[in-house]
């Protein structure tokens, strides 16, 4: 399986940080946020938030193989 690379910036992580637990637990709570204000008003399946729910999505799956 492929692992692609991401522009970590847009996920809420410092692309000049170390990569830790605490800091995707961060990312996580903000991207989570984010797809929340994006879906009011909106489709859940507009473009808008099915791209933050995909970036979620990453950061979730990078957290549980630390986990």
């Amino acid at each position: 399986m492929e692992i692609k690379n991401y522009n970590s910036s847009s996920f809420g992580i410092d692309p000049n940080a170390p990569m830790d637990i605490e800091s995707l637990e961060v990312a996580i709570d903000l991207k989570r946020k984010e797809m929340y204000a994006s879906a009011e008003g909106q489709e859940l399946y507009s473009p808008d938030v099915v791209r933050v729910s995909q970036e979620l999505d990453i950061l979730i799956n990078l957290y549980n193989r630390f986990s």
